[in-house]
């Protein structure tokens, strides 16, 4: 097969993906506007007029086939209606019809639509929006039995998440894709910063970046260090779309490396280190952190007693660990390293006192 028939092949894959996920339907001018970003078009050398005869075409042979009678067979045609004529024409999917472009996914529909939704608030604006689509897709399907078989539940209670800016969000994801040197507000302060990746945390987006400079009432600065902010703190966002940044000898920069330090603490991140843990044994002489679950693959019994078991383990130290440790409090004592069981005892004499009165 030549270059131009694969290249033809994947532009009708992506009219049919569009005639899937777009409820209004297209036109020619908008499939062509839309397929001309995909790094498989191969027409960018041919004139504008040339370009949009070959849309036209592909939109034309594809109705030829799916729309009212059609050359598909039964199941494949009368799915599509046009409504104009050339180039004003727009196509979309009869209303009740099934047009998916992969029916192999219809067994996986439900559960795809419910991890989709719950993903859709976790990740940055376009692809947000590419995922809406798919869902869109998705919800159209009218054969599957039980709509919602399965549901994801948190481990911890579901607090409401603060709202990032969309417009802030959209922002910071351009001069992430595209290197571009960011300034905003943030903290009472005015801060210019090479932005390096972002990551959600309980729902709410952070950004990690390299601050160059920082000025407030009081004073101004150059850290030239590694920060974390909290996206939705952010404001007053200015992309500097003629300023570049190289990352130099942070190319490599590595977001999981990052967070698995000292910089990653707070946010379920932290670094590794081995803890001693005694688990107390139940009526049945069991621990569910032993007998059902682990806290990580590594983990060994040091000591089998009647009440109780010794483990060692490798855990993050994090925010998330210690707040494990006193959500377990009454089956899980830490034991080393001495400082984390110091400040575990801290907190939990610091509650009982709020509690005291």
């Amino acid at each position: 097969m030549s270059a131009k028939a694969f290249g033809d092949f994947y532009c009708y894959l992506h009219c049919l993906n569009l005639l899937s996920t777009k409820e209004q339907g297209i036109t020619s001018k908008e499939y062509l506007d839309d397929v001309r970003k995909e790094p498989f078009y191969y027409r960018g050398g041919t004139s504008k007029e040339a370009q949009q005869k070959w849309a036209e075409r592909i939109l034309d042979s594809i109705y030829k086939y799916h729309g009212a009678q059609g050359d598909g067979p039964n199941g494949h045609n009368d799915l599509l209606v046009r409504e104009g004529i050339a180039s004003k024409a727009r196509y979309k999917v009869k209303e009740g019809a099934e047009f998916n472009v992969n029916p192999g996914l219809n067994e996986s529909i439900s559960i795809l639509g419910i991890i989709g939704s719950q993903v859709l608030e976790r990740i940055l604006p376009s692809a947000g929006t590419k995922l809406s689509e798919a869902l869109t897709l998705l919800s159209r399907a009218n054969n599957v039995s039980n709509s919602a078989p399965f549901k994801i539940q948190v481990s911890s209670y579901d607090v409401v998440a603060p709202k990032a800016d969309y417009t802030v969000l959209s922002k910071l994801e351009s001069a992430l894709e595209n290197r571009k040197v960011v300034s905003f507000e943030y903290e009472g302060s005015r801060c210019e910063v090479d932005p390096y990746a972002s990551f959600v945390y309980q729902k709410a987006f952070y950004l990690v970046g390299l601050e160059r400079y920082k000025k407030n009432a009081e004073s101004s600065s150059m850290p030239g260090k590694y920060r974390t902010y909290t996206v939705h703190n952010i404001s007053h966002v200015e992309l500097h779309s003629g300023q570049n940044f190289s990352m130099g000898n942070q190319e490599n920069f590595c977001l999981t490396t990052y967070l698995s330090t000292n910089n990653g603490k707070k946010v379920n991140g932290g670094e590794t280190c081995e803890v001693l843990l005694k688990m107390t044994r139940d009526t049945y002489g069991k621990n569910r952190f032993v007998d059902e679950y682990k806290l990580s693959e590594c983990q060994n019994i040091e000591e089998t007693a009647q009440n109780h078991y010794i483990v060692k383990a490798q855990a993050q130290d994090s925010v998330d660990f210690k707040r494990w440790l006193i959500n377990n409090a009454d089956c899980v004592e830490i034991l080393k390293p001495k400082q984390l069981r110091t400040d575990v005892i801290q907190d939990i004499k610091h509650a009982m006192n709020v509690y005291a009165h």
